[in-house]
């Protein structure tokens, strides 16, 4: 499965001044992304160079079913378009800062929910300190908060959740079950800032949040910046996921027969170069075709080529 991309939404986090990570934290993330963008790059043009040379009869044989069941179709194109969206975004994220309140005046925030009860609880807890004032459903466009309580994250609560940013502009807190990856973007893009788990509310939990997301403006939680960072390595592994981990299947004496093929070595002059009987490099490059349900030697080759290991 192709993963989610969220490089435009990133973008839009980092320019609004939502986008808040320590600049070691970043720093870190723009190597490990700046990495895969490099090793993306590469394999798309030894990708290219293999197929241009592959023209002509044979050519569709040499790239068939092993290549469409271990490579995902423009998964590499998309993200050699996408990564770089993301390290542009973590460059220019905000540092974090004192988003103190001290206006003194009522947080004004709208509570909503499908279940009465739900939202009488929220607003509940968020009486009963004495700074919030909350405010009916009708007056959103005066809340500077909004609170959005749902059990799971569907096409209604979507469609809310994309109304409420379009009218209102404001932070949101969402409560409800665990947010799947592509749950937590679609939030985000919604100006999400903080996910309270359901089963785990209490009073003091919602109140902080709310305060937080009065205070910073949009800012989003420690909590969501940490479920960002999880994306980034998940989208990592899944980009190079059809190459990397496939690589351990070749060993480094077949890498070793696979790079001297590639540069047009025969049996012999590969014997040669790696201290080898001719007889032994016949039998890696058997053992390695077989074992890897490979046609020839170009086919070899080719794999080789695709997963980046020479």
């Amino acid at each position: 499965m192709t993963p989610p991309f969220a490089g435009d939404l990133l973008l839009t986090l980092a320019t609004d001044g939502r986008l808040v990570l320590d600049e070691a934290e970043a720093d870190r993330a723009i190597a490990h992304l700046e990495r895969s963008l490099a090793t993306v790059r590469a394999r798309l043009e030894g990708s290219r160079e293999w197929e241009a040379a592959l023209v002509g009869p044979g050519a569709e044989d040499m790239l068939d079913g092993v290549f469409v069941r271990q490579v995902a179709p423009g998964l590499l194109e998309r993200a050699a378009v996408e990564l770089p969206k993301y390290i542009e975004a973590l460059r220019t994220s905000s540092p974090p800062a004192d988003f103190a309140r001290d206006d003194g005046d009522l947080v004004r925030v709208v509570v909503r929910s499908a279940d009465v009860l739900s939202r009488e609880g929220l607003a509940g807890f968020l009486e009963a300190g004495g700074e919030f004032e909350v405010l009916q459903e009708s007056s959103m466009a005066g809340a500077e908060v909004i609170v959005v309580c749902c059990d799971r994250l569907t096409s209604g609560v979507v469609a809310l959740l994309r109304l409420s940013a379009a009218r209102a502009g404001v932070p949101v807190v969402l409560v409800t079950r665990d947010l799947s990856e592509d749950e937590l973007l679609v939030a985000l893009e919604c100006r999400v800032v903080a996910v309270l788990p359901l089963a785990a509310v209490t009073p003091d939990r919602v109140v902080r949040s709310v305060r937080a997301a009065a205070s910073g403006g949009g800012v989003l939680s420690p909590e969501l910046v940490r479920a960002l960072g999880k994306h980034f390595e998940r989208l990592q592994c899944e980009v190079l996921g059809p190459y990397g981990p496939n690589a351990a299947t070749l060993t480094p004496r077949e890498v070793d027969v696979l790079r001297l093929m590639a540069e047009g070595f025969d049996t012999g002059e590969i014997a040669d170069a790696l201290g080898y009987a001719e007889r032994t490099v016949d039998n890696v490059v058997f053992s390695m075709t077989s074992r890897l349900n490979l046609r020839n030697r170009s086919h070899a080759v080719a794999y080789a080529l695709r997963l980046g290991v020479i």
